[in-house]
This record gives C-alpha cells, structure tokens and sequence, in this order.
C-alpha cells in the first residue's frame, strides 16, 4: 500500500491549513481573466467541464463545483477517490472521480479547464512523463482553454524543505483517531530531487496503532524547463502568478501559479512573457 493510499482517511486532516475555497475563487479569477469563462462549456446545460488532475479527496472539485463548473476528478489512489466518492454523495455533487494516471489519462471528450493543485506537478519527476502529462491537457483541452497548475518554488525546495526534519502530531478527537507523521527531507541540488522519508502512525478502532512508511520525490522545475516542456506538447505560456496573489511572482513565494493555453491555431500568444522567478 503506498502512502496515499495509506493516509487516505486521514489527509484532509492533514491537509486542514487548505483554504479550498480561497483556491478556487483564485483558479476563477484566473479563469475569468485569460480563459473562455464567459462562454457555454462542455458540461450539462452548457456548465463549464473542468478537469482536476490529481484530485485526491475532492476538496478542490467540490469548491469548484459550487462556483459553476462541471467536474471531472483523476487521481491514481483508489482511497483517496473512494472518500471523494463518499463525500461526493454527502455534499449531493454530480463530480466524476476516476481511477487513473494523470500522465497517461483517458476523457471521453474535451474540457474547458484542465487544474493541477498542490505541487503535484513536481511529483511527477520523469521529465518525459511531465511531456506526456502536457501533451494529454494539449489534446483535451477546447481552444483558448486553460490548463493552471502550481509549481514549488527554489526556496521552497532549498530551504523551506531543505535538509530538515518536520512532524505533525494530532491529538485523538470524537471524529479523528490520533495521527503522528514524521519525515526527514533531503535536498539535493545538482539534480534538482527533494526526497522525503516519510513514517505515520495512525489509531486504530482498537487502540492500537498502524505504521506507514514511503518515500517521496519532487523535482524542481525552472521557468524555461516548465515552458520548454508545455510548449512542445502544444501550449503555450499566457501567465504566471505568485502563491494565491493577483500579482507577478516574486523571490519570497513558495509557490508559483503557471497558466498555459491550448490556442487558437489563428490566435498568437506573445512568446515574451517576461521570466518567472522560481
């Protein structure tokens, strides 16, 4: 069982500083502002059909949902989606959750709005799987629509994760068992890997205690690598936002916010987009 699979029943918890709606009123902005929001999408009733790649619990495809958009969640761990499922039934959404590679998925037809979230772009450390994953968001994507994603800064990677030690430990509530996560990250520079050795404990019904240990890699990913990448596959590079800001990126972001564009074959996008600091 890998570590997604095994943290499934308790990520949102672990993922609880999330502000999803804070995230999708950013992705509408965005949207919004360089996309085709304004025009009859893919979806039931003419509702914008968006793809979240990497969906994990569903969080971000329920946000989103509530603004407008038709759904289509893609994630590889089958508990994630069976608790998205789950939720899904809760919260009365008409989300679609499937099972699948996001560098080597399948839709039915084209969407409106491809998104990305939370470094997952960086998980996927094979550069020509990256390539794949563009080409894919290239060919189902409408024209003029968008494909958004977050990338981790240099400082995150350097720095922030670096060659340190994090935990978190929370408490036992009415709803939640208790939960201990410990990794120790290490970063190496010259290839660009952040690699995290990571061991949870989590509570069971008995009192007892599960063990889960993982390891996981990110790339770093610069601006021309990122560019070079999506470009060939077809897209091409209209944005670049700091960490949930209406404003260019900067040095101090831990995050960057990349939006490419599936263009129109009569439409030019200026190639000049000035360098994004990662």
């Amino acid at each position: 069982m890998n570590l997604y699979d095994g943290i499934a029943g308790w990520y949102d918890l672990l993922q609880s500083s999330i502000d999803y709606d804070k995230w999708a009123d950013f992705l509408h902005l965005i949207d919004q502002r360089h996309g085709t929001a304004q025009l009859r999408g893919d979806g039931t009733d003419g509702r914008r059909l968006l793809a979240d790649l990497g969906c994990g619990t569903g969080r971000m495809a329920f946000a989103m949902e509530r603004r407008g958009y038709d759904v289509i969640g893609i994630d590889h761990s089958e508990e994630m989606l069976q608790i998205a499922r789950e939720l899904a039934v809760e919260d009365s959404s008409q989300a679609l959750f499937l099972k699948q590679d996001i560098c080597d998925f399948e839709l039915f037809g084209t969407i409106d709005l491809a998104v990305c979230l939370l470094d997952t772009v960086n998980h996927i450390t094979d550069k020509r799987k990256l390539r794949n994953f563009f080409r894919l968001c290239a060919n189902y994507l409408n024209q003029d629509a968008l494909l958004i994603f977050d990338i981790g800064s240099k400082k995150h990677f350097s720095k922030t994760l670096g060659n340190n030690v994090f935990y978190q430990d929370l408490d036992k509530t009415e709803t939640n068992p208790a939960l201990t996560m410990l990794w120790q990250n290490e970063w190496d520079g010259r290839r660009g890997l952040s690699t995290s050795e990571i061991t949870v404990f989590a509570e069971t019904d008995m009192g007892l205690y599960e063990r889960y240990d993982d390891l996981v890699q990110e790339r770093f990913y610069d601006w021309a690598t990122i560019r070079d990448l999506a470009c060939s596959a077809g897209l091409e590079l209209v944005a670049s936002y700091g960490e949930l800001a209406d404003r260019k990126p900067s040095a101090a972001d831990e995050r960057i916010f990349m939006v490419f564009v599936q263009p129109h074959p009569k439409q030019g996008y200026d190639q000049n987009i000035e360098k994004v600091v990662l």
